[in-house]
């Protein structure tokens, strides 16, 4: 109960005091020699990371497509991105960005955290040409990593939340 308030007093005194159990486990980086928490940062930001995918859906020719949530260093909330099967299986995959959280945050004035999402089966969605492709997900967000969750229709063929007769909760 004292951790629903996001931004409230014991929240952010429970983050203080589990932030310096960590740097103390880690290593604060502004005071010690930067190894352990300098090469977990590192791996961890490390564009040589194995991206973690789920299969999604089809596109129009048939090609399993693949999303991830991707961050980085310029990307802290993260980019949503989609590539084929075939270009994830190259040496040097393609990836599109389909939503990038960082400048919705920003359009929208809210620190929106990605909690996941979810898309309409093919056999469900009349948008599909018929049942070949999935056209539609429900994209999970929290306001600023709260538990609140804020659940919007989302088309995968604009990458744009979907207005009109949408799907909101």
């Amino acid at each position: 109960v004292d951790l629903e308030e996001v931004e409230g007093d014991k929240a952010v005194e429970f983050a203080v005091s589990a932030n310096k159990m960590c740097l103390k486990a880690l290593g604060d980086p502004t005071t010690s020699y930067p190894t352990r928490y300098s090469r977990i940062l590192n791996s961890l930001e490390s564009d040589d990371r194995i991206p973690f995918v789920s299969k999604m859906g089809k596109d129009s020719n048939g090609n399993d497509i693949l999303y991830n949530l991707w961050k980085d260093d310029k990307h802290r909330k993260g980019l949503w991105r989609k590539t084929s099967m075939a270009s994830y299986e190259s040496h040097d995959p393609k990836w599109t960005t389909v939503l990038d959280l960082d400048e919705l945050s920003q359009k929208e004035k809210t620190p929106w955290a990605w909690r996941g999402s979810r898309v309409l089966p093919r056999g469900r969605d009349p948008m599909s040409g018929g049942g070949k492709m999935v056209t539609r997900a429900l994209i999970s967000l929290s306001k600023g990593g709260s538990e609140d969750v804020v659940t919007r229709e989302f088309d995968l063929l604009t990458s744009t939340f979907v207005t009109k007769d949408a799907f909101n909760l």
